[in-house]
């Protein structure tokens, strides 16, 4: 027998949901070697018992059974799109095999040593063979797992062996180039792209995000800032290394655990960083070449867009949101590192930056009134058309110098933004017409 339970925990309130949920029919009870199913809730505990933890427990025949399950149409069906935010953290899954198993009327228990004695006498010396497995409602990576002085020993020997530290100071380790990457974040898929290296499964972002073209085709996953990833479509892919967004930290070791599978927690801070993320990512794919040739080739495309011949620096107020609530791109931030690049003063450089957001601070009104910017760029977080309508009829805005001699400018925010990665050439080209038009 082998048994799979998942530790499911729910937002508040959201237990009903839960089993709303699986109490809908996806042809697991059809699926050969299936034995039984249970949604376990709460009801007690010798302490407080937190009702918002279940737990969803699937017994099959062997692993065999369930393995053959996880490549059928029946659970890609069952763990297609699905509300995740219900859930307030990945899952929790481990896989189990009885070892002592007792029935009403029997005289002793039946253990899974005393079954397999004389197998385990006659195969002593021999390294055990261990299922790693784990996912979202059921999922399986599975492999041989060596004594810890055969690992000692096989990692010191693999030439092809690779250690990173990712962006929030996680050390990351892979036995071999990694072949099958899902790809967390649109900046991932940009610079694998960029290295031929195209990943397993992408975000679900909207269309304008999707770039280059030739990534369309590849399968995508559903990927939210409250509940992170949706853990069942990665399991499914079998990748060998998942990469994230910082932001997703809080879930970055849970779904390793749980997947068994790393993952790397990585980020493009400014535009040079790009250049140094296309180096680990050749180094992580196994294409080492090709990334340092691109990025020797990108580096001396931003340096040559970076030059600028003005005496002057522009006074530049970097805004992001909307009339409502504007925020300020700091210098830490992706534009931010473009507008210092270009030799421009960031009149929000050096504010006290949002809680939990190093790249962006709260608007000074008053501040930016006092320092009247020359050049105002906005990534709008709506019609482009509303933004310039406020400013040019706000009392406070509208006295502003950028905004009475036109040089408010809405940026593109894939390519300022979301997606920094292949293209910052291209963006900071952009930037620098805006900011020095008469440099050309």
């Amino acid at each position: 027998m082998f048994i799979v339970i998942n530790k499911l925990k729910v937002q508040p309130g959201m237990g009903d949901k839960l089993i709303e949920r699986f109490t809908k029919s996806h042809g697991l009870e059809d699926s050969p070697g299936f034995i039984r199913f249970q949604l376990l809730q709460p009801v007690w505990a010798p302490g407080e018992l937190d009702r918002d933890v279940f737990l969803s427990m699937t017994e099959w025949e062997s692993r065999e059974a369930f393995e053959a399950w996880l490549k059928s149409d029946s659970f890609k069906q069952a763990h297609k799109g699905g509300d995740n935010t219900i859930f307030a953290g990945p899952p929790e899954a481990i896989a189990y095999e009885p070892a002592v198993s007792r029935l009403p009327d029997d005289k002793g228990p039946r253990t899974k040593r005393t079954a397999t004695k004389l197998s385990f006498i006659k195969q002593i010396g021999l390294l055990c063979l261990l299922g790693m497995l784990m996912l979202f409602f059921g999922g399986v990576i599975s492999g041989c797992e060596e004594s810890p002085a055969a690992q000692q020993s096989s990692v010191t020997k693999n030439a092809n062996a690779i250690t990173f530290t990712d962006d929030t100071g996680r050390t990351i380790s892979l036995d071999k180039p990694a072949e099958r990457i899902v790809a967390g974040g649109s900046f991932v898929v940009e610079l694998l792209m960029t290295l031929d290296h195209p990943p397993v499964l992408r975000p679900d972002v909207p269309e304008r995000k999707v770039h280059p073209e030739s990534c369309r085709p590849i399968p995508t996953f559903a990927i939210q800032h409250g509940s992170g990833p949706q853990v069942e479509s990665v399991a499914a892919a079998r990748p060998d290394l998942v990469i994230l967004h910082s932001r997703f930290a809080p879930f970055g070791d849970n779904i390793s655990q749980t997947l068994g599978v790393p993952v790397a927690l990585l980020e493009i801070k400014s535009v040079d960083d790009v250049v140094s993320k296309l180096k680990l990512f050749g180094r992580i794919t196994g294409k080492m070449d090709k990334a340092t040739a691109v990025a020797t080739a990108m580096k001396q495309e931003l340096d040559t867009a970076a030059t600028v011949s003005a005496l002057t620096s522009p006074r530049v107020l970097a805004l992001f949101g909307t009339p409502e609530a504007f925020y300020a791109y700091r210098e830490t931030s992706y534009l931010g590192s473009m507008l210092e690049r270009l030799g421009a003063e960031n009149l929000a450089a050096g504010r006290q930056p949002v809680t939990g957001l190093r790249s962006v601070a709260p608007l000074d009104l008053e501040q930016a009134i006092g320092r009247s910017p020359q050049i105002i760029l906005v990534i709008p977080h709506g019609p482009p058309g509303m933004v310039m309508k406020h400013l040019a009829s706000h009392p406070a805005w509208s006295q502003m110098q950028a905004v009475r001699n036109k040089r408010v400018h809405m940026l593109d925010e894939v390519l300022f933004s979301s997606n920094p990665g292949p293209r910052a050439p291209q963006a900071l080209r952009e930037l620098k017409e805006l900011l020095y038009p008469s440099a050309e």
